[in-house]
Protein backbone atom coordinates (compact mmCIF):
# COMPACT_ATOMS: atom_id res chain seq x y z
CA UNK A 1 0.00 0.00 0.00
CA UNK A 2 1.28 3.54 -0.79
CA UNK A 3 1.81 5.73 1.97
CA UNK A 4 0.68 9.41 1.59
CA UNK A 5 0.33 12.86 3.14
CA UNK A 6 -1.97 15.11 1.42
CA UNK A 7 -2.57 18.92 2.52
CA UNK A 8 -4.63 20.98 1.11
CA UNK A 9 -5.75 24.85 1.27
CA UNK A 10 -7.78 27.17 -0.28
CA UNK A 11 -8.91 30.89 0.21
CA UNK A 12 -12.57 31.20 0.03
CA UNK A 13 -14.29 34.88 0.52
CA UNK A 14 -11.02 35.42 2.28
CA UNK A 15 -11.24 33.03 4.77
CA UNK A 16 -8.33 30.18 4.69
CA UNK A 17 -9.58 26.66 4.65
CA UNK A 18 -7.24 22.86 5.02
CA UNK A 19 -7.78 19.78 4.75
CA UNK A 20 -5.36 17.20 5.65
CA UNK A 21 -5.00 13.17 4.65
CA UNK A 22 -2.68 10.70 6.16
CA UNK A 23 -2.70 7.48 4.69
CA UNK A 24 -2.84 4.18 7.64
CA UNK A 25 0.25 3.33 7.14
CA UNK A 26 1.91 6.32 8.03
CA UNK A 27 -0.81 6.88 10.95
CA UNK A 28 0.64 3.28 12.32
CA UNK A 29 4.08 5.40 12.46
CA UNK A 30 3.20 8.18 14.35
CA UNK A 31 2.13 10.89 11.42
CA UNK A 32 -1.69 12.23 11.90
CA UNK A 33 -3.74 14.32 9.62
CA UNK A 34 -5.23 15.92 12.74
CA UNK A 35 -1.70 16.86 14.39
CA UNK A 36 -0.50 18.21 10.70
CA UNK A 37 -3.96 20.44 10.33
CA UNK A 38 -3.45 21.59 13.84
CA UNK A 39 0.10 22.98 12.65
CA UNK A 40 -0.60 24.21 9.16
CA UNK A 41 -3.78 26.18 10.09
CA UNK A 42 -1.64 27.50 13.28
CA UNK A 43 1.37 28.68 11.23
CA UNK A 44 -1.72 30.76 9.34
CA UNK A 45 -2.86 32.13 12.61
CA UNK A 46 -5.95 29.79 12.94
CA UNK A 47 -6.86 26.29 14.38
CA UNK A 48 -7.49 22.58 13.17
CA UNK A 49 -7.98 19.39 14.04
CA UNK A 50 -10.23 16.26 13.07
CA UNK A 51 -8.95 12.23 13.08
CA UNK A 52 -5.64 10.64 12.55
CA UNK A 53 -6.87 9.90 8.77
CA UNK A 54 -8.73 13.39 7.93
CA UNK A 55 -8.68 16.83 9.16
CA UNK A 56 -10.11 20.27 8.67
CA UNK A 57 -8.61 23.83 9.36
CA UNK A 58 -9.04 27.61 9.05
CA UNK A 59 -8.02 30.63 9.23
CA UNK A 60 -9.67 34.22 9.40
CA UNK A 61 -7.16 35.89 7.02
CA UNK A 62 -7.02 33.79 3.56
CA UNK A 63 -4.18 35.33 2.31
CA UNK A 64 -2.08 33.16 4.52
CA UNK A 65 -2.61 29.86 3.27
CA UNK A 66 0.23 30.18 0.72
CA UNK A 67 2.44 30.28 3.01
CA UNK A 68 1.39 27.82 5.58
CA UNK A 69 1.47 25.27 2.95
CA UNK A 70 4.84 26.28 2.11
CA UNK A 71 6.08 26.14 5.55
CA UNK A 72 4.02 22.70 6.22
CA UNK A 73 5.62 21.08 3.45
CA UNK A 74 9.51 22.12 4.34
CA UNK A 75 8.40 21.13 7.81
CA UNK A 76 7.55 17.77 6.85
CA UNK A 77 10.73 17.51 4.79
CA UNK A 78 12.88 18.40 7.38
CA UNK A 79 11.71 16.07 9.74
CA UNK A 80 14.11 12.83 9.23
CA UNK A 81 11.43 10.50 11.00
CA UNK A 82 8.64 11.58 7.90
CA UNK A 83 11.17 11.67 5.38
CA UNK A 84 12.07 8.52 5.99
CA UNK A 85 9.15 6.17 6.24
CA UNK A 86 8.78 3.40 3.89
CA UNK A 87 6.94 3.51 0.83
CA UNK A 88 6.57 7.81 1.17
CA UNK A 89 7.26 8.83 -2.23
CA UNK A 90 5.34 12.63 -2.32
CA UNK A 91 3.70 15.19 0.08
CA UNK A 92 1.07 16.60 -2.26
CA UNK A 93 0.23 20.30 -1.25
CA UNK A 94 -1.68 22.44 -2.69
CA UNK A 95 -3.59 25.99 -2.72
CA UNK A 96 -6.14 27.49 -4.67
CA UNK A 97 -8.55 30.37 -4.18
CA UNK A 98 -12.48 30.12 -5.07
CA UNK A 99 -15.01 33.04 -5.06
CA UNK A 100 -18.62 32.62 -4.67
CA UNK A 101 -20.74 34.09 -6.91
CA UNK A 102 -22.31 36.70 -5.33
CA UNK A 103 -25.93 38.15 -5.85
CA UNK A 104 -26.91 41.30 -6.38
Amino acid sequence: MRSYIIILGAEIDGKGHFICFVSKSLIDKGIKANELCKLVSSLAGGSGGGKPDYAEGGCKDGSRVTKAIEDIKRIIVEKQGLTKVDNLKEIITETCELKTNEKE
